[in-house]
C-alpha cells in the first residue's frame, strides 16, 4: 500500500480553488463534481466499501456487531424469573 505526503499549503490552494470551482457551476454540475451521478443516485456498496476510512473502521464495526450478538445470545439464554399467577396454589 502506497502512502503520499501533501504539503498543508497545497491542501489548503487545492481547496481554495475545488471551492471557487463548486460555486460557479450549475447544480447538476455540483453533483459530479462530488462524485455523486447525474441521477442522484447513491454510491453502491462496492465504492462505500473502498474507501480508506472504512476499510480502516471495518474491524472495529465488525467487533461491535460481534459483542452486540454476544450480549443477546447471553440475555436469550438467562432463565426468565417465572411469577405464579396465584401463590396459594401450589402442589404442596
Amino acid at each position: 500500500m502506497a502512502t503520499t505526503t501533501v504539503e498543508m499549503q497545497d491542501l489548503q490552494e487545492i481547496n481554495r480553488g475545488s471551492d471557487k470551482g463548486l460555486a460557479t457551476k450549475d447544480p447538476a454540475e455540483q453533483g459530479v463534481a462530488l462524485g455523486l451521478t447525474k441521477g442522484g443516485s447513491l454510491p453502491s456498496l462496492n465504492e462505500i466499501l473502498a474507501q480508506p476510512a472504512v476499510k480502516k473502521a471495518t474491524p472495529g464495526i465488525m467487533i461491535g456487531i460481534l459483542m452486540v450478538f454476544l450480549v443477546a445470545s447471553y440475555l436469550a439464554m438467562q432463565d426468565p424469573v417465572y411469577r405464579p399467577i396465584f401463590p396459594g396454589m401450589t402442589d404442596a
